[in-house]
């Protein structure tokens, strides 16, 4: 069964554990080609360095809001969907799969 490619945008504010604590729970969303997984990370431009990992984490200090966050993690997807998830969301593995 064939899926649309998925642009999975998810924003975030909170503490440098917390955003390493969710690029761990979004590196096991099961990605098919053509699909994409960014993390927005909106906290202020005075906050710690993102974590080294393979996820990959955009920084939009410029405005700490969710709706600024999520149509900065847009611009630019080339996805037939864009999927925005909240960063207390714990996904499953398979839920672009189950659209």
């Amino acid at each position: 069964m064939s899926r649309p490619s998925v642009d999975v945008v998810v924003p975030f504010a909170g503490s440098l554990a917390a955003l390493t604590d969710l690029c761990a729970r979004m590196s096991r969303l099961r990605l098919r080609a053509g699909d994409t997984l960014t993390i927005v990370d909106n906290r202020p431009p005075e906050a710690e360095p993102r974590p080294a990992n393979s996820v990959s984490v955009l920084r939009a200090p410029e405005r700490q809001s969710s709706y600024f966050a999520r149509n900065r993690g847009a611009m630019g997807k080339k996805g037939e969907w864009i999927l925005f998830i909240d960063a207390d969301v714990d996904p499953a593995p398979d839920l672009l799969d189950r659209y």
